[in-house]
């Protein structure tokens, strides 16, 4: 189990292989959650808080920056790229890419304390099935690869 993702990566990468974007406050979390019309999963809000968003391999695990709609790893910002171009539903918010073909999403549609994951296929523009039963347990599996 991962109790810290700031200490995990610190202690089982090199410094080159992974950036942190930096913590979200309750406010910021809330602005993200309003612009996108979902409701965030309580393990992707303790993610948000600890670590904002990530990038790990040229993967990003996407989150809210400082800037919601442009800055870099915006979970904003790849979802509303992804329900304008590729048609993603919109109870589904972007939480994870590494190539930009297969988008791994969080249904936030309700207020839980965990939410499936689910693989959304940009070419074929429909899910694709389920990843993982929550937030947590693709991240760990993620970073433990």
């Amino acid at each position: 189990m991962i109790t810290s993702i700031k200490e995990y990566l610190r202690d089982n990468l090199d410094a080159d292989d992974y950036r942190i974007g930096g913590t979200a406050d309750p406010g910021q979390i809330a602005s993200a959650e309003s612009m996108l019309g979902v409701r965030f999963p309580d393990d992707y809000q303790h993610f948000l808080a600890e670590v904002g968003w990530i990038e790990v391999y040229n993967s990003y695990w996407f989150g809210v920056p400082a800037d919601l709609e442009a800055g870099e790893g915006s979970v904003v910002r790849m979802t509303h790229y992804a329900r304008q171009n590729w048609n993603l539903p919109g109870e589904l918010f972007v939480i994870f890419s590494s190539d930009d073909q297969v988008l791994w999403c969080l249904d936030g549609s309700r207020r839980v304390p965990e939410s499936r994951v689910v693989a959304f296929d940009t070419r074929q523009r429909k899910l694709t099935g389920s990843v993982a039963d929550s937030f947590g347990e693709a991240l760990v599996a993620f970073l433990q690869e």
